[in-house]
């Protein structure tokens, strides 16, 4: 018995240090898979990723919740100017966005090249124009704020009034000012432009060079 229990014994003893190695190596090999396992995928699929998709989804909300506050302003142009027999001025959006343009003038400017926004067209608060919309400013008119129907131009429904006229014989200089008095658009209206029963517009319409074209009001430009 006590030959076999000695047997006993130093089997088990002989057994302690393997049966302490498994729990090494097991947590070796985990604390290795753990660490490498863990930082890797950990960096990859948590930290750069969403970091990232934070970065660029934070843009996206940025750009959708200005979108919510209001139409973006972009791009209001002098699109087509008649100087001879009614005087008037076409402005169109060509920003592809709705447009808020209220404060924004259409004017001239005086002998030294300075606008006189006093004696033009004032859009009113609250005014925006669609997204490609034309836009009709009546000239040599009392100055009457907000919005008229009187626009004496037929299928003109709706104008603005400004108290300035477009010397063809001279020449004008026109230019559309924004709710800050800072100047977005300017036309050099050169003498004898456009002959009578024509008017000066961009073609392309909106977009392109001033040339001859018929008259059009709140309507694309034509040659």
């Amino acid at each position: 018995m006590n030959r076999l229990l000695c047997l006993a014994l130093l089997a088990l003893l002989a057994g302690c240090p393997e049966a302490a190695s498994d729990p090494d190596g097991g947590f070796d090999v985990g604390a290795d898979a753990g660490s490498d396992v863990g930082l890797d995928t950990g960096s990859a699929d948590v930290e750069a990723p969403g970091a990232d998709a934070g970065r660029d989804a934070g843009s996206d909300t940025r750009d959708d919740d200005a979108g919510d506050a209001g139409p973006v302003v972009r791009s209001l142009v002098i699109n087509e100017v008649q100087a001879s027999g009614d005087d008037w001025i076409e402005v169109a959006n060509v920003s592809g966005v709705p447009l808020a343009v209220a404060g924004f003038v259409v004017t001239q400017t005086d002998d030294a090249g300075e606008p006189e926004p006093d004696r033009g067209a004032l859009f009113p608060s609250g005014a925006m124009l669609p997204a490609g919309a034309h836009f009709f400013i009546l000239l040599q008119q009392t100055i009457t704020p907000g919005f008229q129907t009187e626009c004496i131009v037929e299928g003109v429904e709706q104008c603005l009034f400004a108290d300035f006229g477009i010397s063809n014989a001279d020449g004008d200089t026109l230019v559309v000012l924004d709710a800050e008095g800072v100047e977005v658009d300017r036309v050099i209206y050169t003498s004898d432009a456009a002959p009578s029963e024509s008017t000066y517009g961009r073609i392309p319409d909106g977009t392109g060079e001033f040339v001859v074209t018929t008259p059009t009001p709140v309507a694309p430009n034509e040659e």
